[in-house]
């Protein structure tokens, strides 16, 4: 979810009443058991603490995420068959230790029958904290939330469902280079903050692999406690926005230093016009710097702001477990009007922040239930901690968590078995800021890795082919022949399933027959342009640079002799050949033809070539 670390909600500091009366209201609803099924004889109590909050982390964030779950619970409190009863309860107050609260909690549950589920934590240095507490005592932490690809890894009592972050920055790089086709790519972090530096090798190692590079790093020494020399940043700063970024992957950890980066790339001419590329855990930072420098009418009119997702927004429809989400939110909503912090029951599809960590917390909650469905699992926390390994996929309607596995021998492995896999997010997704600062989903930003996939493995992006397609508006044939064109290629654009068949964008620029080759010039001085293909005008045909690949031209020409002209399709030459070949079985006496070409006097010696090699000869020209 969106990293609230340090600041309030809309400007709410985290320490404040407001927190402490919401955490109260929390404490209210959680305290009521959830009972799954009372249909047996007897019935397994499980307590389900939730650490989805610290002190550090906004109003917002632990409303969003608890409500989340909550109404997950609440829809399916009376489904029969499981015997199971679930409790909810959190720490007494919001500023309490993560680890006290833990330890205090864990006090009640030395008897290893007793099942106590984790929810959280939330933050990388508290997931790391709480390790050792959550190992010793056989407890799951259920779905903690890292921002860095630096704290994952095989640790079976950490039991993640949101996506590897690393998996995130991957996703920003394939839309930087595929989509946005920039030529300069920048990267923004912080040294010393355990936040960016793995992501940052992963993205020059990637690139490299490519035959790409980075045009510039901005990456200053900073640490969480204070802040770098006024003169040490601002010669940092200059380096990096020399090199007129088109866009930035961000990972400045929002401290003093990560705040002084953004402002100053919003306010550096050299800097401001290009594309912000933030991961998830940075959305509400990014999104709350600019409202609060551009004011809330949606005033900030520069470079686009993509940031990635780890699931669909509340509003997209077009998910059958969004759809879902949207009726038991509002049901819980509605039915606990009086004791939840909100005062509206469509507040996930007013505020797209809230209802994109509503969401988050609600997946945790159906995952939740269906790993608590069976006593048969519930005997003991140890029973329990193997159940969640046993190739474990969670199906959510349309939304697929999982595989997850345990520990495994490698024959296993190489048949198909996940092996010491604690990851089960295996989608990422995309969104632009727009109008308002709401939030819209980017389809072609999204991202799969594939069930089968537990770790992040860059080797897995390629290079893509990035291919133009021309649309010359002067001639109506043209246009109509490009339309067919492109529909058909369209079906082979990679679709986000990361592999070898996930390299092919195609994209369409309007020109005319008369300014195709400087409009194309144009295009390549500021985007990738790997490839032209389709439609096109015989100018290109002469080109040095870009690669121009089976052109389809208005009028006929012979192959032309240049090795960046691909032709996949059958040439003049080939085409002559065979109706000559034709003719000549046919016995026919007499060829006429006529030509209009540029080329039509070439053209007319080949035709009589080909027709010679089968003894006939062109009797008319025209």
């Amino acid at each position: 979810m969106p990293h609230r670390a340090v600041w309030g909600h809309r400007g709410v500091p985290c320490g404040t009443v407001a927190q402490l009366f919401l955490l109260a209201v929390i404490l209210q609803v959680m305290q009521a058991p959830m009972v799954l099924s009372w249909n047996w004889r007897w019935s397994v109590t499980v307590e389900v603490f939730s650490l989805l909050h610290k002190s550090v982390v906004s109003n917002g964030t632990v409303k969003a995420l608890n409500t989340g779950v909550l109404a997950s619970f609440h829809a399916r409190g009376n489904i029969t068959g499981t015997g199971v009863t679930v409790s909810f309860s959190a720490p007494a107050t919001s500023e309490q230790n993560v680890n006290e609260a833990l330890e205090q909690k864990l006090k009640g549950f030395s008897d290893l029958k007793k099942i106590l589920v984790v929810l959280g934590p939330l933050g990388d240095k508290t997931v790391l904290e709480s390790l050792d507490l959550l190992t010793k005592n056989e407890v799951i932490g259920f779905a903690p939330y890292t921002g860095s690809g630096a704290v994952r890894g095989w640790r079976p009592n950490l039991y993640f469902i949101s996506v590897d972050p690393l998996a995130e920055t991957l996703a920003l790089l394939r839309y930087a280079l595929a989509h946005l086709r920039v030529r300069r790519l920048g990267f923004m972090y912080l040294k010393g903050v355990s936040f960016g530096d793995t992501e940052y090798q992963l993205v020059v190692q990637a690139m490299a692999r490519m035959g790409y590079g980075l045009c510039g790093t901005f990456a200053l020494k900073s640490s969480t406690e204070a802040s770098a020399s006024s003169e040490g940043f601002q010669r940092e700063w200059d380096q990096f926005a020399a090199t007129n970024p088109q866009a930035v992957i961000l990972y400045v950890y929002p401290v003093d230093d990560g705040k002084k980066a953004l402002l100053k790339f919003l306010e550096d001419k050299r800097t401001s016009g290009a594309c912000i590329l933030s991961p998830f855990a940075l959305q509400y930072f990014v999104v709350e710097t600019l409202n609060a420098t551009y004011g809330r009418g949606g005033g900030y009119s520069h470079g686009e702001v993509i940031t990635t997702g780890t699931n669909p927004l509340a509003k997209d429809n077009e998910y059958q477990a969004i759809q879902r989400f949207q009726k038991e939110m509002k049901a819980y909503l509605d039915s606990h009007s009086g004791s939840v912090p909100y005062s509206r029951s469509d507040r996930h599809l007013t505020d797209d922040d809230d209802g994109e960590l509503m969401v988050y917390g609600w997946i945790i909650g159906e995952m939740l239930s269906r790993a608590l469905s069976s006593r048969e699992w519930l005997k003991n926390r140890s029973t329990f901690k193997k159940s969640l390994y046993n190739q474990r996929r969670y199906v959510i309607d349309d939304l697929v968590y999982g595989d997850y596995g345990g520990d495994c021998p490698d024959n296993v492995a190489a048949l198909g078995a996940s092996c010491q896999c604690n990851q089960g997010g295996k989608a990422v997704y995309m969104k632009r800021l727009v109008e308002g600062f709401r939030l819209e989903s980017v389809k072609s930003g999204f991202m799969a890795l594939g069930t089968s996939r537990c770790d992040t493995d860059g080797s897995r992006l390629h290079a893509p082919l990035a291919a133009v397609a021309t649309f010359m508006d002067n001639s109506q044939l043209s246009l109509n022949a490009a339309e067919e064109w492109h529909g058909g290629a369209s079906l082979l654009v990679g679709t986000g399933d990361l592999g070898d068949y996930d390299r092919f964008f195609l994209h369409r620029i309007n020109t005319s027959s008369g300014t195709i080759w400087k409009r194309l010039k144009l295009e390549e001085e500021e985007k990738l342009v790997t490839v032209v293909m389709g439609v096109t005008d015989e100018a290109l045909l002469s080109t040095s640079t870009f690669v121009v690949v089976d052109p389809v031209l208005l009028v006929p020409r012979l192959r032309t002799p240049n090795k960046r002209v691909i032709y996949l399709s059958a040439t003049l030459e080939q085409q002559l050949f065979v109706i000559a070949k034709y003719l000549g079985e046919k016995g026919s006496i007499g060829v006429h033809s006529v030509i209009s070409s540029s080329e039509s006097n070439n053209i007319e010696k080949m035709v009589n070539m080909s027709l010679s090699r089968f003894y006939q000869e062109l009797s008319v020209f025209v």
